[in-house]
């Protein structure tokens, strides 16, 4: 099995295990044992081991690998079929089966793991994905907000498919990547020489 991401790839083979992440235990889960890990990020971590919540890809689905969340769906183990992170300056979290809504901006009653609200009431704004092949969504735009205060759009949306551009939202890395013409053009600002300047630079909004 060969899995690529877009930050490296790992090989090895495919066994079957008893995987558990929580209070979840999914039998006979294929994983991979893997022989090749060529995935620059992982040497500046520590880890055991990946476990992908991404869309399954077609050479997995050909030799019937389904990911694990597929099989936690398949096999009904959830009343609410979703999975939801955190990440902030104070650290992150996960949840399997619903959202800590200690964790919800906004949000100040009830516990964790209430009932995911879709349209009115809802403190979620949704976005469709527009790419089964990644968690990818539509940008209507990339803004920059100055220290000043001032709000400029970058316009980088303008001229793509439907007026929007596409961006993926992925855990496994913590960097932020962007197509080189708009990170040397519109989005030039963000660059620094170093840490000691990072109060002076822009914050980033993307427009979903």
């Amino acid at each position: 099995m060969s899995v690529q991401y877009l930050s490296g790839r790992v090989e090895g083979t495919l066994i079957a295990s008893d995987v558990t992440v929580a209070h979840l235990t999914v039998k006979d889960q294929l994983v991979e044992i893997a022989d090749v890990v060529d995935v620059p990020l992982l040497t500046q971590v520590e880890w055991e081991g990946i476990l992908g919540f991404a869309y399954g890809s077609d050479e997995m689905l050909k030799q019937k690998v389904l990911p694990f969340f597929d099989s936690v769906m398949k096999e009904q183990l959830l009343e609410q079929n979703i999975f939801g992170y955190s990440i902030g300056a104070q650290g992150g979290a996960f949840a399997v089966g619903g959202v800590d809504w200690s964790l919800v901006a906004g949000v100040h009653e009830g516990g964790p793991y209430k009932q995911v609200l879709d349209g009115e009431g809802s403190p979620f704004q949704w976005a469709k994905v527009v790419n089964l092949g990644y968690w990818t969504v539509g940008l209507m735009d990339i803004e920059l907000v100055y220290p000043a205060g001032e709000t400029v759009s970058t316009g980088v949306c303008q001229g793509e498919k439907d007026g929007m551009c596409r961006g993926i939202v992925d855990t496994g890395t913590y960097l932020v990547y962007g197509p080189k013409p708009h990170v040397a053009g519109p989005l030039r600002d963000l660059q620094g020489t170093g840490c000691g300047g990072f109060g002076g630079l822009p914050s980033v909004v993307f427009v979903l």
